[in-house]
């Protein structure tokens, strides 16, 4: 026989942090007797790890673990500044030291 248990998720938590070098969002939330953690980087909000463990610093310390090692290998690129100036500064730049 089966039954479909409903499980609520309790104690929510989210904050921001500095990662590797990138912001990260970490939720962190108790679900049936475990607690869950994931960290997506905030911008496009792609969940980079998800980890779970029998307390909150366990399952936050595994997920920002796994996150920060995909930032490490991936690395994080800084805004642009507007559109295209800072390749046009870069061109010009190199243009005038070539002509002198």
């Amino acid at each position: 026989m089966t039954t479909n248990r409903v499980v609520r998720a309790d104690q929510y938590q989210r904050r921001r942090e500095r990662l590797a070098g990138g912001d990260v969002r970490i939720a962190s939330y108790k679900l049936a007797e475990r607690f869950v953690c994931e960290v997506d980087n905030v911008d496009p909000a792609a969940r980079l790890a998800r980890a779970d463990g029998a307390t909150r610093v366990e399952a936050e310390a595994r997920a920002l673990e796994k996150a920060a090692e995909l930032l490490r290998r991936t690395g994080v690129l800084a805004p642009a500044r507007g559109p295209g100036r800072d390749m046009a500064n870069q061109v010009s730049r190199s243009r005038t030291c070539e002509n002198d």
